[in-house]
């Protein structure tokens, strides 16, 4: 195999993306194929029929997206537990929350780089899930320069995309700072009931989340469609070697 494994899958997936998703912004599309391919619905539709097919090829990464962001929602929750276990409580949690995410990122820079390959070898090959993690680490030591094209190149993709998708949370995480900062301000304040400026705020934050979350629906489509090619693409490259070599 060349050394540029990691190229190749990237231009094929790029022209296979172009084919797929030939009009970017019909937008009801992107939200039917979302739901279609998130629900496991039945479809006519050529296209979600295809996105239906890469699911095994990114299954990884939505593994580590949904657990991510579960602990990116539980963040916007905490300012508002100032209610029910006062200052103190709240600084408890919310180191404990720091040090869970910092877990999490750490260990997910790693998985996210290999856990689609290790999944698409176990769907394509029926390899059971250690003996893809064995081919997978054996075809890592035996081509270096090639896993580490594949997994920096998954590596970039993964931080530009959730830096996007984190952009598009950005507006619900300053209202919540800010409705945290009122909640401590009443509260030092000596203000008994800082309800209403919660809910109010919890309201608002409900609001530029749900925009957020429709926004990263619609960009999860195409998203999830590069994944899915790339690592088909990737997998196809390194068969030859893992049956030869490992």
């Amino acid at each position: 195999m060349s050394d540029s494994m990691a190229s190749r899958a990237v231009k094929n997936t790029s022209k296979s993306i172009k084919e797929l998703l030939f009009s970017p912004f019909d937008i009801i599309f992107l939200l039917r194929a979302y739901f279609v391919t998130s629900l496991r619905l039945k479809s006519d539709d050529g296209r979600i029929l295809e996105m239906q097919r890469l699911k095994p090829f990114y299954r990884g990464t939505r593994l580590l997206t949904g657990m991510g962001l579960i602990l990116i929602a539980a963040a916007f929750l905490l300012p508002f537990s100032v209610i029910f276990v006062g200052m103190d409580g709240f600084w408890k949690l919310l180191i404990a929350y720091m040090a869970v995410f910092f877990i999490f990122s750490i260990a997910g820079i790693v998985l996210e780089a290999a856990l689609d390959a290790v999944f698409a070898l176990m769907y394509v090959h029926k390899f059971s899930f250690t003996t893809a993690v064995s081919k997978f680490i054996n075809y890592t030591r035996s081509n270096p320069g090639d896993s580490v094209k594949y997994m920096g190149v998954k590596l970039l993709l993964d931080i530009s995309f959730m830096t996007v998708i984190l952009g598009l949370f950005m507006p619900m995480m300053i209202e919540a700072i800010i409705v945290m900062l009122k909640i401590t301000a009443e509260v030092q304040a000596g203000t008994a009931d800082v309800g209403s400026i919660a809910f109010s705020g919890l309201a608002i934050v409900t609001i530029l989340g749900a925009l957020a979350f429709l926004s990263s629906m619609i960009l999860s489509v195409p998203i999830s469609a590069f994944y899915g090619y790339y690592t088909e693409n990737a997998v196809k490259d390194m068969m030859p070697i893992i049956i030869r070599k490992c």
